[in-house]
Parts: structure tokens; sequence; C-alpha cells
């Protein structure tokens, strides 16, 4: 089998409830989205969770890309436009200016070191005046940051705030802003239980970082294990 046929079968294979992850777009992308939603990308879309999280949150027009044929076409009956390119920087350099938004959900992690500061700057270059590159990846602070980075074959690095500010800022990017989790929260015990136990396990993370790397100029905002950052186009 060839590797993009065997990545293929490990997206479906890990493919997760359909109303569970709009939920989990919810909770870490609504904050992200821009008030202008005319025209969104979802890059790197794969099986097309993001396609339908961006049309139900009311972009007038969402597009996605991939660099693999099968997975454009299977979103071909589900976006405005699907495209498909096995060289993504040159296929951004012919979108300039053209999009709102830019949805890059666990796409960076995947890319060669030399690779990245290019396609991050191709991204931006994309971008419309005033749009936003939204940016997803492992959070290499988390206690599972270590099993993210290497439970996918293909993912070659994690990131931290500081790693991902320099990479988007290194683009030219502007304006950079992280986002934590918004959880609906509910009047439950077991919900109330959840939280408070996370509120002070991340408590203890937060005193080994300071007692470990006190000369740090901050410590992690949050311990989940996703990052997420917005850049606009500098």
């Amino acid at each position: 089998m060839s590797e993009e046929g065997a990545y293929h079968r490990h997206l479906h294979s890990n493919r997760g409830d359909a109303a569970r992850s709009h939920e989990g777009y919810a909770v870490w992308f609504d904050a992200t989205l821009p008030s202008q939603r005319a025209r969104a990308l979802d890059f790197g879309a794969g099986l097309g969770a993001g396609v339908d999280y961006l049309r139900a949150s009311g972009f007038r027009a969402v597009e996605s890309f991939d660099t693999r044929v099968e997975l454009s076409a299977s979103l071909a009956e589900r976006v405005d436009k699907a495209h498909v390119s096995n060289d993504p920087r040159a296929w951004l350099a012919t979108q300039a200016g053209r999009y709102d938004l830019i949805l890059a959900k666990d796409v960076v992690e995947h890319l060669a070191h030399e690779e990245t500061l290019p396609t991050v700057e191709a991204l931006l270059g994309a971008l419309a005046p005033g749009g936003r590159l939204v940016v997803s990846v492992p959070h290499a602070v988390s206690f599972t940051g270590v099993y993210l980075r290497y439970g996918d074959f293909t993912h070659r690095t994690a990131f931290t705030e500081s790693s991902l500010r320099y990479v988007l800022e290194a683009s030219g990017g502007a304006g950079v802003q992280f986002y934590g989790p918004k959880f609906e929260f509910r009047w439950s015990p077991k919900t109330i239980a959840y939280r408070a136990l996370k509120k002070a396990w991340f408590g203890v993370l937060k005193g080994i970082y300071y007692l470990e790397t006190p000369s740090l100029d901050a410590i992690p905002s949050h311990f989940h294990p996703r990052l997420v950052a917005t850049a606009e186009r500098g």
C-alpha cells in the first residue's frame, strides 16, 4: 500500500462521531472566527469536518484544499470549490488576497522545518485585507504532548506558544493571539468535579514550570493538548 493510501485509511479509522466533532470545533474555534464571513478555506481539509463547521458557522462560501485527490473528490458536493494540488505553496500563490478566513487545523505539525515558514507565509498571502489565519497544532507542554507528537507517524513537530508565535511572526503574520477552549458548562456533579480536578492539576503544572524554569517570561497559559492561534497578514 502507498503512503498516501495508508494515511487515507488512517484518517478513516480515526474518524469520530460527527456531532462530537462539531462540538469540539465550536469549543476551540468559535472565538477565533472573524465578523466578516464571506469566503473561508479549510486548508488540509481531510475528511471535511472543518468544512462542515465553517459552513454551519455562517460563511457564505466555503472551499477546501488537500494534496490527496480522493479526499478532495469526496468533498466536492459539500464545498463551493474543492481544490487539489501536490504543490500547496504554488497553489496558494494563485489565491492571493482571496479568503476572509483560512483554517489550518492539524496541518503545520506535518510540515518539515524547511517548509514551515514558506507555507505559513503563503497561507497569510492568501488572506483578504482584514482576513484571519487560524492555526491549530499539538501543544507540546500538555501532559500528553509527547504522546500526541509521536502518536501520528506523519507528525514532524509539536509547538509551544513561543515557537508557534515565532513561526507566525517570522512568516509575516501580525496581531498573533492565542485561544483556550470555551467549554459549555453543565451543572452536574460529574462536570463540577471534573472542572475542579482539572483546575487543580493545571495549578500543579504551573507550579512545576515556575520551579523548573523561573527565568521564563511567561508560564503556559493553558495545558490542554491543542494549541490554537490566529494571525493576520502583516
